[in-house]
């Protein structure tokens, strides 16, 4: 049987300045929306989905052996945001766009690496970079990176709708 949504996922981080200092972003502006109670902004066939706020990540970066854990998503990015990556497309909150591609598996990684859409995002803007999480400069100290450094990260999802 096939998990409706993935559990952790190595992913391309860069920086962002948030509204708090400890704060990530990911491509799924209902999730935001949820975890600012901005009901009114999602449509009502998903409302019940991220009815259950609030919603955090976990994030692990291998070549320091640190993690920030119950990190709250505050906002939506890097690149998209209708991609949430890390639910299958016949999940019970399936994925919205880019259903093509694995599950696991950031839209904007594809753009990059593979030409995915042309290269481009939802917006057709071209990607410049295969970001799947933004972390604000407070938690990618945390993990031992430096001042708007990027790097691959571990994200585990299992508290996202």
């Amino acid at each position: 049987m096939t998990s409706d949504r993935t559990e952790r996922e190595l992913v391309f981080a860069t920086q962002y300045h948030g509204f708090t200092t400890v704060e990530v972003a990911l491509p799924d502006r209902y999730v935001k929306f949820a975890n600012r109670g901005w009901w009114r902004d999602i449509p009502e066939t998903y409302r019940h989905h991220y009815s259950n706020p609030p919603y955090t990540v976990n994030v692990f970066y291998s070549a320091t052996n640190r993690s920030v854990l119950d990190v709250l998503v505050r906002e939506v990015g890097p690149w998209n945001e209708d991609d949430n990556y890390w639910k299958a497309a016949n999940a019970s909150n399936p994925r919205r766009l880019f259903k093509d591609l694995p599950l696991g598996q950031p839209q904007a990684e594809e753009a990059f690496f593979r030409n995915h859409n042309g290269g481009r995002d939802q917006f057709g803007r071209r990607v410049t970079n295969p970001s799947g999480v933004d972390l604000t400069p407070e938690v990618a100290r945390r993990l031992g990176l430096g001042h708007l450094q990027n790097a691959w990260v571990w994200v585990r999802y299992s508290r996202l709708p």
